[in-house]
């Protein structure tokens, strides 16, 4: 996210009584939203957002990464800062995409935040071209994330606390990366706090199924374990605000113990934990973005879909707000790979101007 708002944890979840009216399980009386929190109204999906094959969150940790010096130590700091363990979020908090169609018009997307930047002294007002198509719905929570998908351009258009009005889409941040890069914004100005695409290391339920994952997967970190001072790559950009010495940079990346035979039955790992937990092995955690106290990894969410995806691949305690708790696999497990200095002020720049409007600054 691009502020530090609170965030509904797994256990406050757990504790809490059921938001709405039985069926329709939105926020605040919302409607929209199917049985456990599906979409009825859901444009049909593309197939699962990879970037390129170039991309970091492509690439497995080499077999010889170095480790970080007191990673143990860094490691023992989460464990304590996370007392609701390693979560996928399905529901909330996670990332809704959707795939605009042949027939998709395009439209404009009012931008508000009020560190849009400036264009030759005049401020960004809009999102010009955006394909966004009937059904599209944001995440309900405060990040109002989505990602849209526009095979025919090649882009990747991604907001921040989007909503639709009576006069149209609004969204307090929005831009556009190409499908074929890697997945991150090259000077910042994304809608995440980290710079990278809101597609980038989330997980897919094909892969869930198939059991296989063949990428990074991104994970937010409590806001008290997210450091200030700036990104390391491969982030570009970074809401980190904490002080503690063992806080870790958006971009870090932690691996579970590749030694760890996770076959093991004493481990008691589900098919869908061990299928998360190699793929921690394999290509490792990127540290995204900021949120509450579990490490959160994030699915695309059910808002996403006509009928639950992830329904027949849940053999653990499955919360009712769509909190996947990963009981077996333990933050204890994890290393943090040898970290690159931090950038404390990186570029930030505006990649593509030309998909924005602009208008002139007020006296």
């Amino acid at each position: 996210m691009r502020s530090t708002a609170l965030r509904w944890s797994a256990l406050a979840v757990m504790l809490l009584p059921p938001l709405s009216g039985l069926g329709c399980p939105g926020r605040d009386g919302d409607t929209s939203f199917g049985e456990e929190g599906t979409n009825p109204l859901a444009p049909p999906l593309g197939p699962p957002v990879s970037y390129g094959a170039a991309s970091i969150f492509n690439q497995p940790v080499p077999s010889d990464s170095p480790i970080e010096p007191g990673s143990q130590e860094i490691v023992e700091f989460l464990r304590r800062q996370h007392p609701n363990g390693i979560v996928l979020t399905t529901r909330f908090w996670s990332i809704p995409a959707c795939y605009a169609g042949a027939d998709t018009s395009p439209t404009e997307v009012r931008l508000t935040a009020p560190w849009r930047p400036l264009i030759d002294g005049r401020r960004v007002t809009h999102i010009r071209g955006v394909p966004i198509p009937q059904g599209a719905q944001p995440d309900p929570e405060d990040d109002g994330s989505l990602a849209i998908v526009d095979e025919a351009s090649g882009f990747e258009y991604d907001f921040w606390q989007m909503r639709q009005t009576a006069d149209g889409w609004i969204a307090s941040w929005g831009n556009r990366i190409p499908l074929d890069g890697d997945g991150i914004f090259p000077t910042g100005y994304s809608a995440r706090g980290s710079g990278f695409g809101l597609l980038a290391g989330v997980l897919w339920p094909e892969e869930l199924r198939a059991g296989r994952i063949e990428h990074k997967l991104l994970c937010t970190l409590s806001a008290w374990a997210c450091a200030a001072g700036g990104p390391v790559p491969p982030a570009t950009e970074s809401d980190g605000e904490s002080l503690h010495p063992r806080a870790l940079p958006e971009g870090a990346v932690l691996q579970l113990d590749p030694a760890l035979n996770l076959d093991d039955p004493s481990l008691g790992l589900t098919p869908l934990e061990k299928t998360i937990a190699r793929a921690m092995q394999e290509y490792g955690l990127i540290v995204g973005d900021n949120g509450g106290r579990e490490i959160a990894l994030q699915a695309v969410q059910m808002g996403s879909f006509r009928s639950n995806p992830y329904r027949d691949l849940i053999t653990t305690e499955y919360v009712e707000d769509g909190y996947i708790i990963l009981d077996h696999i333990q933050i204890s497990w994890l290393h943090v790979l040898a970290l690159p200095p931090q950038l404390a002020d990186p570029p930030i720049a505006l990649a593509d101007e030309s998909i924005y409007t602009t208008s002139k600054i007020s006296p």
